[in-house]
């Protein structure tokens, strides 16, 4: 099996990234330009080794870490296999989303976006804990979505399960645009002012912020039900979220996760699918082959807020340490670990993850050294500037002032330092240091000398020659 790529390329890939060779040096093609079913597996197992992509992982990760300060971060681990990108087109039937041109599996940001944006809409119209979340969080947050389905109901000829599901979106939507008073006008209590519906009035805020001419009511009730009765309104409002979220680059595992797997899909009634026969047991199987990440890699999320007109203070605001936009991502990406997942095949158990424990601990060590640090920083640089300041007072001082400053936290050290600097000054200058030494002298007990002997006694001596007192 060959790659389809010119002979001048040539035919070892193997230092190539995962991305590269399974696109454009995948191994699965024979002399006549067709595939061999029976050796599919073999081409998609030249692809699983992350060989040396794995500094480029690790390059861009250290890369994104070091942009931006303020951003969000999650560290997060797969607990099942992860797979993305299955649409894109492929010989193997199912493709996988690299990222270019690196060539390394990545979770596009619009992808975690999307979960996200999910996640806070059902715990803002559904738990009965919705740790912060309401519908005009989400707006804020994430954008106005026109074609959100609790806008619209179930239609007739929907699928029963279908019509089911809008209508329970539908009337949670109901439910929670019927907590604010239609008859409360803009800036007294009510739905126009912050309350348990509208904690920081931040509905009222994005009503102001999108329709400025009144033409959705006055009111927050007014505004609600014009969306969910208008859709002319709803597509009126055009909002970029205040969030931004980047690309994710899984970071592989270790041991046996170290590198991609295989996984496998194996029908059994292509023969019923493609419309040939009715269906039955002696049906051939047709194995279809596709990458995934295996469970134990790691996942770090990155989200930035970004600057949005008009976004209100409430979302900057601390609560529990953090900004509380901050705090709601958090709050989303626990439930979308919880009950939703990432990447494709959600539905069967792929793309499950949960925090990164270690990760955690070990960004929360990180961030107490770097305080510490700063903490540490900060001292020097007090310390510093004083010794700075005291440096600048003290050399704008006379020698005399200097000396006098000295004495009055002098020890005894210190005593024996000013008084063997007499003798710099002569009149009046050397007088008063004298009275100065001598003051110390009194208030430590030295003064009063019995045995006139001694080098006590010839400091006495000295400071009362000077002053002219008799010894």
């Amino acid at each position: 099996m060959r790659a389809a790529v010119p002979k001048k390329v040539g035919t070892d890939f193997s230092k190539a990234p995962p991305g590269h060779r399974f696109r454009l040096y995948f191994e699965v093609w024979n002399d006549g330009w067709t595939i061999d079913s029976q050796k599919k597996k073999d081409a998609v197992a030249r692809v699983l080794d992350m060989g040396p992509a794995r500094e480029i992982v690790e390059a861009l990760n250290a890369r994104s870490r070091h942009f931006g300060e303020g951003v969000f971060r999650l560290d997060a681990v797969a607990t099942a296999p992860f797979v993305t990108g299955m649409g894109m087109e492929h010989p193997l039937e199912n493709g996988f989303a690299f990222l270019d041109p690196y060539g390394v599996p990545y979770l596009p940001g619009s992808s975690v976006k999307g979960v996200l944006r999910r996640a806070a809409e059902e715990l803002a119209l559904f738990e009965a804990d919705s740790r912060g979340w309401t519908l005009a969080a989400v707006w804020w947050l994430f954008g106005f979505d026109a074609s959100s389905g609790f806008f619209g109901r179930g239609k007739k000829d929907d699928p029963e399960p279908i019509r089911e599901e809008r209508e329970r979106w539908h009337g949670a939507y109901r439910k929670w645009s019927a907590g604010f008073s239609p008859q409360t006008p803009p800036g007294e209590s009510g739905s126009a002012a912050p309350g348990p519906h509208d904690p920081g009035g931040i509905l009222e805020a994005f009503r102001r912020l999108v329709d400025r001419g009144g033409k959705l009511g006055t009111t927050a009730a007014d505004f609600l039900q014009a969306l969910e009765e208008d859709a002319s309104a709803r597509n009126s409002i055009h909002t970029r979220g205040s969030l931004g979220f980047r690309d994710v680059i899984p970071l592989p595992g270790k041991g046996d996760t170290a590198n991609l797997r295989v996984d496998i899909m194996n029908p059994h009634y292509t023969h019923y699918y493609q419309g040939k026969e009715p269906p039955h047991d002696a049906g051939s199987p047709n194995p279809i082959f596709y990458l995934t990440v295996p469970p134990g890699w790691r996942f770090p999320f990155t989200v930035d807020l970004l600057p949005v007109r008009g976004l209100p203070a409430w979302f900057t605001e601390e609560t529990e340490g953090v900004p509380r936009w901050q705090a709601l991502l958090h709050a989303a990406f626990e439930h979308a670990f919880d009950w939703l997942g990432f990447g494709a095949k959600t539905s069967l158990g792929y793309g499950g993850m949960d925090v990164d424990r270690e990760a955690e601990e070990r960004a929360r060590k990180e961030a107490e050294a770097r305080q510490r640090e700063e903490e540490r920083r900060q001292r020097e640089e007090e310390e510093r500037r004083a010794r700075e300041e005291e440096e600048a007072r003290l050399a704008a001082m006379t020698p005399l002032e200097r000396e006098l400053e000295k004495l009055q936290s002098a020890d005894h050290d210190g005593f024996i330092e000013v008084f063997r600097e007499l003798d710099r000054f002569e009149g009046e200058e050397q007088r008063r240091l004298a009275e100065a030494l001598k003051g110390w002298m009194q208030e430590h007990g030295e003064w009063k000398i019995k045995k006139k002997k001694g080098k006590k006694w010839d400091r006495v001596r000295t400071i009362k020659e000077i002053l002219g007192e008799a010894t």
